[in-house]
């Protein structure tokens, strides 16, 4: 099963990642590498090893950093995972491909409907066992914030957008 990632900012719907889940219980989070600069990518495996790859840019290839992590198997993942962590400042999401057709399933995330204000703001994805949405962990001084949890899939697949709240100085 594979689902596009989109968030909606600023009255434009752009592409962020490509979600993947197979019958197998791995899981995985593409980047999109254009026209932004890295290409991020995390996976789940069912065996719960976890892993998040930074890439440079594919004309030099460099890896800037890799991440292996044992966490639980998805068939008996109990409460919720974290598969990828991202953020985007308002810059980086005008490079981002625009949602313009899509022949697959969406997950758009409508920061516009959750008054985000023109600054950066988080991205997360989680592995969530059925029913347990209410463990879905909240970002530390979080203010506006948009959740979509895709039941299709053995673990749910939850998505979020955030941005902190503003405080008082």
């Amino acid at each position: 099963m594979e689902f596009l990632l989109a968030l909606r900012f600023q009255d434009e719907e752009r592409k962020f990642c490509r979600l993947k889940a197979d019958e197998k219980g791995n899981f995985y989070a593409l980047g999109l590498a254009q026209p932004l600069e890295l290409d991020k990518h995390a996976t789940y495996h069912e065996s719960g090893e976890r892993h998040f790859i930074t890439q440079g840019d594919s004309v030099r290839g460099r890896r800037l950093k890799c991440y292996v992590v044992k966490r639980q198997p998805t068939s008996v993942l109990r409460g919720v995972e974290q598969l990828l962590k991202s953020g985007v400042d308002p810059g980086e999401f005008q490079r981002l491909p625009l949602l313009q057709h899509s022949s697959g399933k969406v997950i758009l995330l409508d920061a516009d409907a959750a008054r985000f204000r023109n600054e950066w703001f988080g991205v997360n994805v989680y592995l969530v066992e059925e029913n347990k949405e209410d463990q879905i962990p909240v970002p530390p001084h979080v203010g506006p914030h948009t959740l979509h949890i895709e039941r299709s899939t053995k673990p749910w697949i939850a998505a979020e957008a955030f941005q902190e709240r503003v405080r008082d100085k």
